[in-house]
């Protein structure tokens, strides 16, 4: 057998050497692409979270302006839930004095025997069914405003999502007294 030279050995040893670097810094850089890979997809998820909050205060102040043009339009601008839910209550007290007198005329006319009589009395009861019609549209449209005031302050109260169950329920308790106060009425 011959004897090889050391320096053979040694290029042998060399070679493996490279060639394990090699296989190491492949599985190095495979780790670090995985890794940039899973930060890629962690800033993803932060934009989308992001652009998620955007809509939004976006969508607040779109409702914001909506808002601001339609109290404009109706004339509610600056009214308060309770005041509107007071006007509510004044005009349930007009609409039910109206049907009351409206009630009192039409029998007060079929009461009465002459001509000139009953058509006097006919006509005061066509003013106060008038009337009660007109007190009648006065809580239609006060019960409006008052919704519309519970809505603005939905708006001014900062997070939609949260106060959505108050919106819900006060909507729900103008409903009721609305829908009470025109069925007396």
């Amino acid at each position: 057998m011959t004897r090889r030279p050391v320096w053979m050995w040694a290029s042998a040893l060399l070679a493996v050497a490279v060639v394990a670097l090699l296989v190491w810094a492949l599985s190095v850089r495979s780790d670090l692409d995985d890794t940039q890979a899973e930060l890629d997809q962690a800033n993803a998820q932060v934009a989308t979270l992001e652009a998620e909050e955007e809509p939004d205060t976006t969508m607040q102040a779109a409702l914001d302006a909506a808002y601001e043009e339609l109290s404009t339009r109706l004339g509610t601008k600056g009214e308060d839930l309770e005041a509107a839910m007071a006007a509510v209550e004044a005009a349930k007290r007009t609409a039910d004095a109206a049907v009351e007198k409206a009630n009192t005329a039409k029998e007060a006319a079929a009461g009465l025997d002459g001509a000139t009589e009953q058509a006097q009395a006919t006509a005061d009861q066509a003013r106060a069914e008038a009337e009660a019609a007109k007190a009648k549209g006065a809580v239609v449209t006060d019960c409006a405003k008052a919704s519309f005031a519970a809505l603005g302050e939905l708006l001014d109260g900062g997070s939609l999502t949260a106060q959505l169950s108050t919106l819900r329920d006060t909507l729900e308790g103008i409903a009721d007294d609305c829908k009470t106060a025109f069925a007396e009425s």
